[in-house]
Parts: structure tokens; C-alpha cells; sequence
């Protein structure tokens, strides 16, 4: 019995030790308490700013899209209203007015692609520009990248194309060949293109033909052989189309036929006049011929003479004079001198 009593007591020693360390884990439970609900205002009082702070960014980016729509600038309203729904993903509102921005945008992407691709082929400037603000409209769609590209095939041909004009009006025939072969490439099969080509290549066939046919007009016009000319530089000109070389001489050659008489009767006058000592009027008539035919070599040879010959008229009429007049005074000497210097004017006095 004494035995159970012991037992008994030390099992109620056991108990009350238990309950006083369960009481003095008590001031810990309550701090661990205060802690957790201190963490949670902190978390709400966290989360009420955050939420009013995208409330206010959400507000801000939206008054930015519908500002931007206003103004016609789809590209920052979409940019603006997809802030926007960052902050507020299921905003009705906001979802309504993206779908209105998409909508523009798609109409209008629409039609500036529209617009380029009706003038792609005139106004390969202008198509760009078209093409360039539906890229910045939809930067992701191959449509426009596309569109673009074919623009920019399109003015590879039209500078290749006018560079082979050019270069085939200078006969400059493998120039010409190779802009026309740029040309092709941009624009497969193109009629003007291949017309270009075909010309080019007859003409530096046709180079020896072309280069001999202007070096004999050339000649026949300096000769004065017109009709000659005229023949050569035809030739020159079927060798070479519209060359502009070929195309002088054959004018010169034209006006010099009309002039043809006109020049003959100068000529033969300016002979006559000569041939009388009438220097003045032979120095008219030369003129006459050289401005029918211009740098002709009789004419200059003509007016040459014509002048040569009045300064030894002038020469001999002053010394003849004197020679009269020394005779007159019955100074023989100097009349003598003077006489011999007439003469040296005009040898066959």
C-alpha cells in the first residue's frame, strides 16, 4: 500500500510538472501570434497600395490609348491599351476599346496596303511610303514585308531600265546590255525590257558598220560632197538609231545641199572680183560663201587673197602717187624709188 501511495503521488508530481511547462510555453504561442497577424496587415496594407497603384497606372495608360485613338495614332493607342490590361486584365471597358483599336488597325493596315499595291508600278516613291506605314502598323505580318519587297523589285527595274535607255542613246552597247539584263532579272519576260536588249546587242553588231559610215560623212561634208554626206550619215543612222552624232552631220550635210547655190554664185563672184583687183567686193563675196559654207577652204583661201591684196593696193596706190608727184618736182631719184616700190606692191604694173 505505502508502495501505491508513492506511486500515486510521483504520477501527480509528473501531471502538475507537465501543465507548468505548458504554461510557460504560453508568452511564446501569443508572440508567434502577433507575428503572423502582424505579417498579414503588413501583407494586406501592401496589397491595397499595390492595387491602388495599378488602379492609378491602369487609369493613366487608359486615357493614353483612348487619347491616341482620338488623334489617329493607332500605333500608341494599341501600345497604350495593352499597358493598360497589364494592370487590369479583365477590365470590360478596356478589352472593348482594345478590340476597337485592333479593328482600325486592321482597316486601316488594309488599306495602306491597298494603296501601295495600286501603285506599284507608278509611283514606286509614294508605294513605299504606303507600305512603310502599314509596317508600322502591323511590324509581325508578312503582307506588307511582302508587298515592300516586290516595290523594291519593281524600282530595281525601273533605274535598270532607264539606265539601259541612257546608255543605248550614248552607244554605250554592253552598258546597255547589262542595265537590260538587270532589268529582265527584276521583271521577268518584260516586252521593253527585252526590246532594249535586242537593240543593244544589234547595235554593238553593228559598231564597225556605224563607225565607218560617220567617219565617210564626216569627210564628204568637209569636201563639200554633200549628197555623199547625206548617204554616209543616213547609214551611220540606220547602224545606230537616233544617234545624235549621226544626226548633225546628216542636218549639216542638208543645209549645206541648200545652201549649195548660194554658195557657188559667192564663190565665183568673189573669183571675178579678184581677179579685177576689186578687193572690197571679193572680201564681201568670200564672206558670202564661208557663211553658206562654213570653214569651206576655197572661201578662206578666196578671202585670204581678197585681204592680202587690198593692203597691197593700198600700198601701191600711196606709192604710186608719190612717184607722180617726185616726177612732177623733177626729183628722178626719188620718183625712181617710189616706182620700184609700186611696183614690189604690184608686180605685173
Amino acid at each position: 500500500p505505502q508502495l501505491s501511495l508513492e506511486t500515486i503521488n510521483l504520477e501527480r508530481l509528473a501531471t502538475e510538472f507537465r501543465l507548468s511547462a505548458a504554461a510557460a510555453k504560453v508568452p511564446m504561442i501569443l508572440a508567434g501570434a502577433g507575428v503572423v497577424c502582424l505579417v498579414g496587415v503588413l501583407a494586406y496594407i501592401s496589397f491595397s497600395a499595390f492595387s491602388a497603384n495599378g488602379a492609378r497606372k491602369f487609369q493613366i495608360h487608359f486615357s493614353a490609348a483612348t487619347n491616341a485613338l482620338g488623334g489617329a495614332d493607332l500605333v500608341m493607342a494599341r501600345k497604350e491599351i495593352a499597358l493598360a490590361l497589364a494592370y487590369k486584365k479583365q477590365d470590360p471597358t478596356a478589352i472593348d476599346w482594345k478590340a476597337k483599336i485592333n479593328q482600325q488597325v486592321d482597316e486601316k493596315y488594309a488599306a495602306a496596303c491597298l494603296s501601295a499595291r495600286g501603285i506599284l508600278r507608278t509611283n514606286v516613291v509614294a508605294a513605299l511610303e504606303w507600305v512603310h506605314q502599314a509596317e508600322a502598323l502591323k511590324p509581325e505580318d508578312a503582307t506588307a514585308r511582302g508587298l515592300e519587297a516586290q516595290i523594291l523589285q519593281e524600282q530595281t527595274y525601273q533605274v535598270a531600265l532607264a539606265a539601259a535607255q541612257g546608255a543605248l542613246s550614248r552607244g554605250e552597247y554592253d552598258e546597255a546590255i547589262k542595265q537590260a539584263n538587270l532589268a529582265l532579272k527584276a521583271r521577268l519576260d518584260d516586252a521593253k525590257a527585252k526590246g532594249l536588249l535586242a537593240q543593244a546587242q544589234e547595235g554593238k553588231r553593228n559598231q564597225g558598220e556605224y563607225d565607218r559610215a560617220l567617219a565617210a560623212a564626216q569627210g564628204a561634208l568637209s569636201r563639200g560632197e554633200y549628197d555623199e554626206a547625206i548617204k554616209q550619215a543616213n547609214l551611220a543612222l540606220k547602224a545606230r538609231l537616233d544617234d545624235a552624232k549621226a544626226k548633225g552631220l546628216l542636218a549639216q550635210a542638208q543645209e549645206g545641199k541648200r545652201n549649195q547655190g548660194e554658195y557657188d554664185r559667192a564663190l565665183a563672184a568673189a573669183q571675178g572680183a579678184l581677179s579685177r583687183g576689186e578687193y572690197d567686193e571679193a572680201i564681201k563675196q568670200a564672206n558670202l560663201a564661208l557663211k553658206a559654207r562654213l570653214d569651206d577652204a576655197k572661201a578662206k583661201g578666196l578671202l585670204a587673197q581678197a585681204q592680202k591684196g587690198k593692203t597691197k593696193q593700198a600700198d601701191y596706190d600711196k606709192a604710186l602717187a608719190a612717184a607722180r608727184e617726185a616726177l612732177a618736182k623733177g626729183d628722178y631719184d626719188e620718183a625712181i624709188k617710189q616706182a620700184n616700190l609700186a611696183l614690189k606692191a604690184r608686180l605685173d604694173d
